[in-house]
């Protein structure tokens, strides 16, 4: 806490004196300090992920049904022995897996500036200045 100056009597004439009252004053500021950081990291991790996929597929089974005698039509065996070729494709589905990379979201640190009042007491001195004696008017 600073001392106040004691109250100086000011040199004056034979008919006058004077003194100099003095007392505190509150100044307030404010300063900027850094309290922290905030920082924004991306880091890749992985996870383990089962996809169940229903996958088609084409079965050829060979049929055998006897033919009776009448039903044989007009198909034999030629005399040059010549074979018969009859082709039939079969397909299926295949899993096939293919890895992209796909913007998600945007992740961003946005600062704002707060506003609050704060109220801060403390005690302020002051010099009071006491006339002593008889005869001096209160005025004056």
């Amino acid at each position: 806490m600073v001392d106040l100056p004691r109250g100086d009597v000011a040199a004056g004439t034979a008919s006058s004196a004077s003194m100099i009252r003095s007392e505190e004053e509150l100044v307030t500021s404010t300063q900027v300090r850094t309290v922290g950081r905030v920082r924004l990291r991306k880091r890749v991790v992985t996870e383990d992920v089962t996809v169940t996929v229903t996958l088609r597929k084409e079965v050829i089974e060979l049929e055998e049904e006897p033919i009776s005698g009448g039903e044989l039509g007009g198909t034999a065996i030629g005399p040059d022995g010549d074979e018969d070729i009859f082709e039939m494709v079969r397909c299926e589905e295949e899993f096939v897996i293919e890895k992209r990379i796909v913007p998600k979201e945007r992740v961003r640190l946005v600062k704002t500036v707060v506003v609050e009042d704060k109220t801060f007491s403390g005690d302020l001195r002051r010099e009071q200045i006491e006339v002593e004696g008889h005869g001096v008017r209160p005025d004056a």
